[in-house]
């Protein structure tokens, strides 16, 4: 991981909106704002151009609360679940929480901390990778062709276009006899096509 330092605590976006009282006071026992040298730094990934953070919270309210402004940060390079985090930074946005600064009033009980956000984050967890298998049939060639158009968003080896001419290829095929052995099955996950994978009939 790469040291970061230019971004004050104010500037940083939470990807959590709660705070565990007692993991914060396990903190605040060893924290001395004087003696960073062994602090660990916390970890920030630019998700969509903005600085998040994807852990450390606690120890940023800690340095907030102790009358710091800056600690130390390191890039956060670990391949993580960063749909999840984007999805809990749209939460802690609703909530009004822009920076560790918001968080200092969120304070809550070990028990409350399990219940609001423990348990959350694991439902939201489960219901984003929940994947659903379902038959291609013709109503769901518009989810097919968005699948297409982010997959090459992500990969530059596709060597055909998707217009009209390519959609209207796509819907002839479903009446086509030629592929009355075929059959394809989509992976939805958060409502999207995730996946698809195709299978004929061989004589």
């Amino acid at each position: 991981m790469e040291n970061v330092c230019v971004y004050k605590l104010k500037e940083l976006q939470p990807s959590q909106f709660y705070i565990s009282e007692k993991k914060l006071c396990d903190i605040e026992s060893w924290f001395d704002p004087a003696d960073l040298s062994g602090f660990e730094p916390i970890p920030v990934k630019l998700l969509d151009g903005i600085p998040v953070m994807t852990d450390g919270h606690t120890r940023a309210v800690a340095a907030l609360r102790a009358g710091l402004d800056a600690v130390p940060l390191v890039w956060d390079t670990d391949e993580l679940d960063w749909d999840l985090y984007r999805f809990c930074v749209k939460e802690c946005k609703k909530q009004n929480v822009l920076s560790p600064a918001d968080l200092l009033d969120r304070i809550i009980s070990a028990d409350e901390y399990d219940e609001k956000w423990n348990k959350w984050c694991d439902t939201m967890h489960e219901q984003m990778h929940k994947v659903d298998v379902v038959q291609y049939t013709e109503e769901r060639i518009p989810d097919v062709i968005d699948f297409e158009m982010r997959l090459r968003d992500e990969e530059d080896v596709w060597c055909w276009d998707i217009d009209d001419e390519y959609k209207q290829t796509v819907k002839n095929s479903f009446h086509d006899k030629r592929f009355d052995n075929s059959l394809s099955f989509l992976a939805y996950v958060d409502g999207k096509v995730a996946g698809r994978i195709d299978a004929v009939l061989l004589p």
